[in-house]
């Protein structure tokens, strides 16, 4: 009999998939309108179902499906996000490892990407079968949980690592917001759509007054080489395919996409972070994110920030009519000196 978790390896919706799903059912909302307080653990809650040898097989088992060779930093995991009374949240994080997270919410219920080789896939089926004692061992400890309908159901599981990301979306001048395609560099999500500025927390990010809006900055500085933004915090979602919290924000820039080439192309981690950067007008954003092999989170954010602003479409199958994707693709390199 197959091992109970590996058909949970392959229920997994592919992202080609999943951009047919409606984007507010593709992840779990956090309640709270804004952050209250920022409380930081000594000791992570966290409790790993794994010894160190076992997680680094599981990385392994990863790292052969996303063709990445991830490191292992510290990272910040979210262990509690309690809602007061008045609409705000209170926020409780600890410092985990970024290992934790491949090994356990992305083991439990990994992205489902295709191999590029029929050796791959042969590996990947070999791996599995000798991973599939721990694979199912993860699977038990999830289970006894009872089956997620929220977002506190993910966050009180204590063997999933939770590790913290932040969501960026950023508007330009003429209305138009940047929407960018991962590299292959990357070790999650590789390849896909997101929103302008995607990252997770790190250490320097825990120790910052607001390790959010730090993360926000920071990786809006390494990745687009773009400062001075004013982040509007937008709510917090953990997505359902890779169960990862996301604080979402938003910010607006006082320049147009096409003057900012030249500073997007020089910064620090733009070459390995993205392969290509699109600038969208905002009425046809909801339909662009829906022709995109696009990230939970940031489907979900382009299409809950362009209703705010009074597009329409959001839950219309007329969002799938063919469209050109293409026109809409910002090309650095041309703007160079």
């Amino acid at each position: 009999m197959v091992a109970p978790c590996l058909g949970m390896r392959f229920s997994g919706t592919p992202p080609s998939a999943r951009r047919f799903l409606r984007p507010d059912t593709r992840v779990y909302p956090v309640p709270g309108v804004s952050i209250s307080r920022v409380r930081r653990l000594p000791r992570s809650e966290f409790v790993s179902p794994f010894s160190a040898d076992e997680r680094d097989a599981l990385v392994a088992l990863y790292s052969l499906g996303s063709e990445v060779r991830p490191y292992d930093g510290r990272a910040v995991r979210l262990d509690r996000a309690q809602l007061r009374s008045d609409g705000q949240v209170e926020v409780v994080i600890s410092e985990v490892g970024f290992f934790d997270f491949l090994s356990t919410n992305l083991t439990i219920l990994p992205p489902s990407t295709p191999a590029k080789s029929w050796s791959r896939l042969i590996a990947g089926f070999r791996r599995r079968w000798r991973a599939r004692h721990l694979l199912d061992r993860l699977a038990t400890i999830v289970r006894s949980f009872g089956t997620p309908r929220c977002s506190a159901d993910i966050l009180r599981i204590v063997s999933l690592a939770n590790i913290v990301a932040v969501s960026l979306l950023v508007e330009d001048a003429g209305g138009k917001i940047g929407i960018v395609c991962r590299s292959r560099h990357v070790s999650v999500s590789s390849g896909m759509f997101g929103s302008t500025v995607t990252g997770t927390l790190d250490s320097e990010d825990f120790r910052a007054r607001d390790p959010f809006v730090h993360c926000a900055l920071r990786e809006a500085a390494e990745e687009l080489g773009l400062h001075g933004l004013n982040p509007r915090f937008d709510g917090i979602v953990i997505s359902k395919q890779k169960l990862q919290p996301v604080f979402l924000y938003s910010a607006r820039v006082d320049q147009r996409w096409s003057d900012l080439g030249a500073t997007i192309a020089r910064a620090q981690d733009f070459d390995l972070e993205s392969s290509a950067v699109f600038a969208v007008p905002l009425e046809d954003a909801i339909r662009f994110a829906a022709h995109s092999k696009m990230t939970d989170t940031s489907a979900y954010q382009i299409w809950n920030y362009a209703l705010r602003q009074g597009c329409r479409g959001g839950r219309s199958v007329l969002r799938f009519l063919p469209m050109n994707r293409q026109k809409y693709l910002f090309r650095l390199r041309q703007r160079v000196v």
